[in-house]
């Protein structure tokens, strides 16, 4: 009785490890350079993939962003510009490779003031 219980504990802790490990993947920090406001991200995104962006601000800031592709790559919205005031702590952007073909670079452009 306690192999069966082990076995399941230790299948549930493999799938939770892989599932955060892949929400991991999908996330990136971005980190300003001391006394800049601004910060530039470059990446490929595969087709249908999409991938979330999370940095630090103050409550009450100005976020801007700007991606820019082949087209492909576009905020959740559906368009290649973004903006919002912050909230205090981890702010998300989340940019998606909208096109059916493969995949695309992108440059993504964010601001604080």
């Amino acid at each position: 009785m306690y192999q069966k219980i082990t076995i399941k504990f230790l299948v549930g802790a493999l799938l939770l490890i892989m599932s955060g490990t892949e929400l991991f993947a999908q996330t990136k920090r971005i980190v300003f350079r001391p006394a800049a406001t601004s910060a530039t991200v470059t990446g490929r995104l595969g087709k249908g993939m999409e991938r979330t962006f999370v940095l630090g601000a103050r409550a009450g800031q100005r976020l801007s962003a700007r991606v820019s592709s082949d087209g492909c790559i576009q905020f959740m919205d559906g368009g290649e510009r973004a903006g919002y005031k912050t909230r205090a702590g981890s702010n998300y952007i989340t940019i998606a490779n909208l096109c059916g073909t493969g995949s695309s670079a992108f440059r993504l452009m964010v601001s604080i003031l």
